[in-house]
């Protein structure tokens, strides 16, 4: 699915999709995607790395979760998962950060751009979601992705990719027209 789909739909909802990182030592290990809902359609459009590859990012469509965890309870699952406190059945876990504050300048926002994340000419492999105040950027890590904000996992894990070479950004509307 192409991305220029997300191009100025205004955000409804916003979940993060977390791959539970039992026994990890690092909180930067967690896999984490993100859903969106949009005011006009009624689907959530997730956002993740291929699992193909590990390195390019994809977009998916799902249903809108039936049960989610509240943005809340975010950092504690993460880190009793981290420490192995919990015994659950290890699945992918949806987190509702619609009403929280580390996400209030993108919820009820229209998206103003896409860029993909590159390294020269190569092929995406992240990509940056542009508000007016803000942004998300899903970027890969080891077993998956991380998603941040302005205000929300300030790991700046983009500063990994420049040993591969110099970091470019390109919107979308400038494949759309090469296209």
């Amino acid at each position: 699915m192409k991305f220029n789909i997300l191009l100025n739909k205004r955000i409804r909802s916003i979940f993060l999709i977390m791959w539970p990182p039992f026994g990890e030592t690092h909180e930067s290990a967690a896999s984490i995607s993100v859903g969106i809902c949009f005011f006009d359609l009624l689907k959530m459009y997730v956002i993740s790395t291929d699992k193909e590859d590990n390195w390019s990012p994809k977009i998916t469509i799902e249903d809108e979760p039936k049960s989610s965890y509240s943005h809340l309870e975010f950092p504690l699952r993460l880190r009793k998962w981290r420490s192995c406190e919990l015994d659950a059945i290890i699945d992918y876990e949806y987190y509702d950060f619609t009403r929280s504050k580390k996400f209030c300048e993108i919820v009820g926002q229209n998206i103003l751009d896409v860029e993909f994340i590159s390294v020269l000419n190569d092929k995406p492999f992240g990509v940056k979601l542009k508000f007016e105040n803000d942004f998300l950027t899903l970027t890969p890590i080891s077993d998956g992705s991380t998603v941040e904000t302005k205000n929300f996992g300030l790991i700046s894990n983009i500063n990994h990719f420049p040993t591969f070479g110099d970091i470019n950004f390109s919107s979308i509307r400038q494949h759309d027209k090469a296209g």
